[in-house]
């Protein structure tokens, strides 16, 4: 099995599917939720992408710029 490219913008069907079960599981298995649970994966995973970005784009920056008294 493939891992999943944790640099596309976009989570896949399979790991939406994998974290929707979750949600459902934690939730204890409701019955008829299974849209609300996919819908709901899917903003986590997309969240959790946007704040990983976010973390590696400001260690990328250069550690000079940005800090008072670094001049």
């Amino acid at each position: 099995m493939e891992l999943p490219d944790q640099n596309s913008p976009d989570p896949t069907d399979e790991e939406i599917a994998l974290c929707a079960y979750r949600i459902w599981l934690q939730e204890g298995c409701p019955q008829g939720r299974d849209r609300a649970h996919w819908l709901k994966a899917r903003e986590q995973l997309l969240s959790g992408r946007a704040k990983e970005k976010s973390a590696a784009d400001d260690l990328s920056r250069d550690p000079s710029q940005g800090k008072p008294g670094s001049r």
